[in-house]
């Protein structure tokens, strides 16, 4: 009998007589193996009440982290603990394949996962912060709920769409820490804490446009656009191309009615109800009208 190089499973050797014993346990080894990496796929991971990551005490869950078994519907239940890895090191445990109830393991520092098809990563030391199995990352000095940190509820990094009439509530104590400026078309409430790292990509202002222009003056993405038609009426002109969230606002700072005329030549703009337009007009003393660029690189009129 001999063992493969990396799994070890057994098979017969050359001219092993008998080889019959040596073969089934080879396909028992494959079976088992071809299990486990099938119940892999479909885990699910859930539970573990408070979360806190500090390293210089480690990763403490206050509940028992559920690993729910695809294959019968059972958990193993990973119970409460603080373990400290080093940086590089998991967390790791094995599973009990197909349970037939619920089954409580432990769990404990390691360099590298286990050689043998229960073992289980639950997350690993990056730096100063931990990195989960499906990529949810807890920093340093964070304490939050288990569930919210591993279904991307709270404590949530990098961008965030919110499509238009959709409310996404951040409850209280939560913090929504995002690394770029999001685009929102829809409505953010926030209780808790609302943090931008790079903070707002704020409009640039341009110095006046007077009227009459022709051709219509071509604006850069994300301005603030004053203009002045009391000589006459005078058209703007939307770029094109820009990055969704941007914005182009037109106010008349003058007494003059007379027309101006904000455009694209090859975009949309949606102006509502009415659906959309090619051009957008105002008309009155004072009077200002703010477009933002859609995700399709169309605008929309801000009402």
């Amino acid at each position: 009998m001999e063992l493969s190089p990396r799994m070890e499973w057994a098979f017969p050797s050359e001219n092993q007589d008998p080889w019959y014993p040596s073969y089934e346990d080879q396909i028992r080894a494959q079976d088992a193996s071809g299990f486990a990496a099938r119940e892999d796929r479909n885990l699910i991971l859930s539970g573990g009440g408070t979360l806190t990551w500090n390293v210089s005490t480690g990763l403490t869950w206050t509940d028992p982290f559920l690993v729910w078994s695809p294959a019968t519907g059972f958990f193993s239940l990973l119970v409460p603990n603080t373990l400290l890895p080093q940086n590089g090191q998991c967390i790791r445990t094995e599973i009990v394949r197909a349970p037939g109830s619920n089954k409580n393991v432990a769990a404990e520092v390691a360099n590298t996962a286990q050689n043998t098809d229960n073992s289980l990563v639950l997350g690993m030391r990056s730096g100063t912060s931990f990195l989960f199995r499906n990529g949810a990352l807890i920093q340093d000095g964070v304490t939050i709920d288990a569930e919210d940190l591993l279904s991307g509820a709270g404590g949530v990094t990098g961008f965030t769409l919110i499509e238009a009439g959709e409310i996404v509530e951040i409850p209280a104590k939560k913090a929504l820490v995002l690394a770029k400026t999001p685009r929102i078309e829809g409505r953010l409430v926030v209780n808790g804490n609302l943090k931008f790292i790079e903070g707002s990509r704020k409009p640039i202002v341009l110095p006046v446009i007077y009227g009459p222009t022709s051709p219509n003056v071509l604006v850069p993405n994300n301005c603030i656009v004053p203009v002045d038609p009391s000589a006459g009426s005078m058209g703007i002109q939307l770029p094109n191309s820009g990055r969704p969230g941007e914005s182009v606002t037109v106010v008349n700072i003058s007494d003059s009615a007379n027309n101006i005329e904000i455009e694209t030549s090859v975009r949309t703009i949606y102006t509502g109800v009415f659906g959309g337009e090619e051009e957008v007009n105002i008309n009155s003393a004072g009077e200002s009208v703010r477009l933002v660029r859609l995700s399709d690189q169309n605008w929309a009129q801000e009402i």
